[in-house]
């Protein structure tokens, strides 16, 4: 599971890559695009930088690995949350649908 965790905010990093050009955003829709980038990148270092790293070999350390790398999951989702939203309510009701089947973050 922690592997998938690890690489879950790369995968969203990258499925946002090229959004604008499948959804054709514009003006406001493309700087609220941006500010998500933004924090979805941030994501995805803080997530490599937890995951990076031999592996833990013993319970209570494999377990305080764990609770690190949910604790950056947690907050990254939260940063990616407020920022997701308002890039979402720029978005026209078909620009929903194809930015709903590009995004992936596995998990969800």
């Amino acid at each position: 599971m922690g592997g998938n965790l690890c690489i879950s905010a790369t995968l969203l990093d990258l499925s946002l890559s090229n959004i604008d050009i499948m959804v054709k955003t514009s003006g406001i829709q493309t700087a609220a695009l941006d500010a998500l980038k933004k924090v979805a990148k941030e994501n995805s270092d803080d997530m490599s930088r937890v995951c990076t790293g031999d592996s833990p070999m013993s319970v209570p350390a494999k377990l305080a690995a764990a609770e690190k790398r949910l604790e950056a999951a947690l907050t990254g989702a939260r940063k990616l949350k407020s920022v997701a939203e308002k890039f979402y309510a720029t978005l026209n009701d078909e620009q929903k649908a194809q930015a709903n089947n590009l995004v992936d973050w596995p998990g969800l």
